[in-house]
């Protein structure tokens, strides 16, 4: 089978510590993967590996068949893997529109929108548009990012993954925060981000892991002290005796 992503017996050391033990992992295009663990078992270690900010001791990441260890965040990200980190990152004094159609552009085109103020194509713009109705921003697409609430800045930084058209997604606890309507819509727009793209996300709130493997049929990989313990449906890790013992208890 040929593999989106494909993490080879990764170790991430610091000094005698490991974060990450011989981690294997392989996703498939458009596949909805959640990484559950306690505090410490290495799941945002793992998230910063795939992306690049955290260097490998040992071990390869593939990517679309490719041999990516070696290859810097900008690097990575130009090939299309993007990481959502828990604060959003978006351009505060720009506009909820500016934001997404930046992020649309590649480095040639956005050059042709600065210098020869060239506008984007009627394409582009009818994408943006329906990602503005997606995230909920439609009202709000002349606003100043900075004057958005937290969930709205959240949408934001989501809608510009979508506008970027990466094919792997990193979201690290994106449901922190979230009321439970809130909640909804984030699975709402995963499920729009997994049309275009695989996608990888840590979280601790169970309610939210729940919902989202009911909805997109993801599955889990629990994580214990840098290692993979198993990877299986939501209903099977829930049930298996020793992750109960290790971590979710009467939690789910």
């Amino acid at each position: 089978m040929s593999y989106l992503l494909e993490v080879k017996n990764i170790t991430v050391r610091y000094g005698d510590f490991l974060a990450l033990d011989g981690v294997v992992l392989h996703l498939e295009n458009n596949e909805v993967r959640i990484i559950l663990g306690p505090n410490g078992a290495g799941k945002t270690t793992l998230l910063d590996a795939i992306a690049g900010s955290v260097s490998v001791s040992s071990g390869k990441i593939i990517y679309k068949g490719k041999d990516i260890t070696s290859l810097s965040v900008n690097q990575r990200a130009r090939l299309g893997i993007l990481k959502k980190f828990q604060t959003p990152n978006v351009l505060d004094y720009l506009t909820v529109l500016e934001n997404l159609v930046i992020s649309s552009l590649e480095a040639k085109d956005l050059k042709a929108l600065i210098i020869n103020k060239k506008g984007i194509t009627n394409k582009k713009q009818d994408r943006i548009y329906e990602i503005l109705h997606r995230i909920g921003l439609k009202d709000k697409k002349d606003q100043q990012a900075r004057n958005l609430s937290h969930g709205e800045r959240q949408w934001l930084e989501l809608g510009i993954i979508l506008a970027s058209g990466g094919e792997l997604v990193l979201l690290d606890e994106p449901a922190i925060g979230l009321s439970t309507l809130e909640m909804f819509k984030l699975i709402g727009i995963i499920e729009e981000i997994s049309k275009q793209s695989a996608v990888i996300i840590v979280d601790h709130n169970m309610d939210f892991v729940r919902e989202l493997c009911i909805r997109l049929d993801s599955k889990v990989t629990f994580m214990h002290m840098g290692r993979v313990i198993k990877s299986d449906t939501f209903e099977n890790i829930k049930k298996d005796t020793n992750i109960k013992k290790i971590y979710l208890g009467e939690v789910v």
